[in-house]
């Protein structure tokens, strides 16, 4: 490749993906499952976010594009469980959604898919619900490309969970100290108990290396540890306030030199558990929903891939600093959650800059003289006024609940409403239409490219009048 086509490699690499679609999963037939003296009447979401399901990559640049069902988990669920053989002697109980999550990780020759579930069952009995089965099970699969592989995984965790359920004898009753739920309660999440592993359980983990996860989650340290102690010395940088670079160093040696513990998921000291990323050890702290720890923010692929091809492509000194100034990102402290079930890692403030914890959904709700007919007519959300939308105007909405849907109102003729759970870090676009005189208005979910378009056509107008 001549030198001249350098900087349109550049731009190419570098370009930043167009505002993302929502990637729909569409769960596959239930496939056989196994005889129960149970089955499921109703299913409730009491995710604590309820936004999405987790995050795809796609394209030639892997950018992320989030994921959800087409309908609302409860409905989806509800029709792939409603395929359940019936049984009329069938005890119904509520299965009830604490986490379902996907995500994807790429790697040096491979993708890897990765779902979980957290999730029980409740016993309905007259106007009360109780605990009845405490479920948590994560599954991998592997591939070149694994963004179609999440509907047989979701498809996988919920009938493992129902063969979970099909194992309980059809007498099995709840805790005799299970505290009776309302529905109220149950909608809630009130009352979880979740499946915990054996790390969970102990305040001082055994000390040790862990070579795998499963030997954290199992408080079971490999039996080939060696004498080792922790050290600490400050890491630069103000971002860090102060955090250290934790390491492990061996005592002693064959040569007698100290060397790093490397080779491990990580390790306990008998006191606190510690993950190992990118050269450093992280406490891990635990939570309700399972650990946290504040490590390394993700290298963005796109720019590591610029530095390899740039660097390898301009070689020599020029070539290496290119690289290596590119790659060298990732070195900013971030915030995440690991789960339990699979050791994902959650990262509580996207690298696209949006901040998890504002919880905070951009929506623009725009009325085009093409599409839309009649007088200026007042708009409400979640029944409270959001202004005026007349013809070539737009409303810019926020929303900051995960848990419950927004509901845009039009105090028109019909009062057209929209009922949805909007995606955050992202922004939705609605068009308010109604094409003729006597036509039905409708509140439109319009694809982000489009609505783009159509939004700053709006606003260049607005500018010149």
């Amino acid at each position: 490749m001549k030198l001249r086509y350098l900087p349109l490699l550049f731009l190419l690499l570098l370009t930043k993906p167009a505002a993302a679609q929502v990637f729909t999963i569409e769960l596959p037939p239930v496939p056989a499952l196994p005889a129960s003296q149970f089955r499921v009447a109703k299913v409730v979401d009491a995710r604590a976010d309820r936004t999405m399901l987790g995050y795809v990559q796609q394209g030639l640049d892997n950018h992320r594009v989030p994921a959800n069902f087409g309908q609302s988990l409860a409905a989806e669920l509800q029709s792939f469980l409603g395929q359940q053989p019936a049984d009329a002697a069938a005890r119904p109980v509520v299965l009830r959604l604490h986490r379902l999550r996907l995500a994807e990780e790429t790697r040096a020759s491979s993708e890897r898919a990765n779902a979980e579930i957290m999730a029980d069952f409740l016993l309905q009995e007259n106007e009360h619900y109780y605990p009845l089965l405490s479920v948590g099970i994560g599954t991998e699969s592997k591939g070149l490309d694994v963004t179609r592989q999440h509907a047989g995984n979701l498809a996988k965790l919920l009938t493992d969970c129902l063969g979970q359920l099909a194992a309980l004898p059809a007498t099995q009753r709840p805790a005799p100290d299970a505290a009776p739920l309302t529905w109220a309660q149950v909608q809630r999440g009130d009352g979880y108990q979740p499946y915990l592993f054996p790390i969970q359980k102990t305040r001082e983990p055994k000390r040790g290396f862990y070579r795998t996860f499963q030997e954290f989650q199992n408080n079971s340290p490999g039996q080939d540890t060696k004498p080792f102690e922790m050290t600490q010395k400050p890491r630069p940088g103000k971002q860090w306030d102060g955090q250290p670079h934790i390491d492990a160093l061996l005592l002693a040696t064959t040569n007698g030199l100290r060397t790093s513990v490397r080779g491990v998921w990580g390790l306990s000291d008998g006191q606190t558990a510690y993950i190992f990323q990118r050269g450093s050890y992280f406490p891990l702290l635990p939570t309700a929903a399972g650990y946290t720890f504040t490590g390394f923010a993700p290298v963005d692929p796109n720019e590591a891939l610029t530095g390899l091809v740039l660097g390898s492509m301009v070689g020599g000194i020029v070539g290496g600093a290119i690289g290596s100034a590119i790659a060298g990102g990732g070195h900013e402290p971030m915030e995440y959650e690991m789960s339990p079930t699979t050791g994902n890692l959650l990262a509580l403030r996207a690298p696209d800059g949006f901040a998890a914890a504002a919880d905070t959904a951009a929506v623009y709700l725009y009325r085009r003289v093409a599409t839309s007919f009649g007088p200026p007519v007042q708009v409400l959300v979640d029944g409270k006024d959001a202004g005026t939308l007349g013809p070539e105007q737009y409303l810019a909405l926020t929303w900051r609940d995960r848990r419950r849907d927004m509901t845009i109102c039009l105090q028109d003729a019909q009062h057209t409403c929209h009922t949805f759970l909007p995606v955050f870090g992202t922004t939705t676009y609605l068009n308010y239409s109604q094409k003729k005189a006597g036509e039905q208005p409708a509140l439109q979910l319009m694809p982000a490219k489009e609505g783009l378009f159509h939004l700053r056509h709006l606003k260049l107008r607005a500018n010149h009048h």
